[in-house]
């Protein structure tokens, strides 16, 4: 009767350990880095972002969600697209630091 009790308890902790798993792998798979959901509220960063000059540094609160458009952009069009690094020297909107 115990080893009985045992296995049981021992199969169902086996159940909710996979359980578990597959809760947290489907709770993480949808999610996306900063670049791929949009550093700005009200736009996402797309290529269609990359066409033409659309932004400037007051488009951005930080820093880090300007150079994430530059860099999804450059690496793109190998190009400063909306004019965000006026020194040229790869980091953009430095007045936002």
């Amino acid at each position: 009767m115990k080893r009985e009790t045992l296995i049981i308890i021992l199969a169902l902790l086996v159940l909710v350990t996979i359980g578990l798993i597959v809760f947290l792998i489907f709770q993480f798979k949808g999610e996306k880095s900063s670049v791929e959901e949009g550093v700005l509220d009200d736009q996402e960063n797309t290529l269609d972002n990359c066409e033409s000059n659309i932004y400037n540094c007051g488009d951005f609160e930080t820093q880090e969600q300007a150079q994430e458009m530059f860099d999804l952009c450059f690496e793109e069009t190998n190009e400063d697209v909306h004019g965000l690094d006026h020194d040229d020297d790869g980091v953009v909107c430095e007045s936002l630091d």
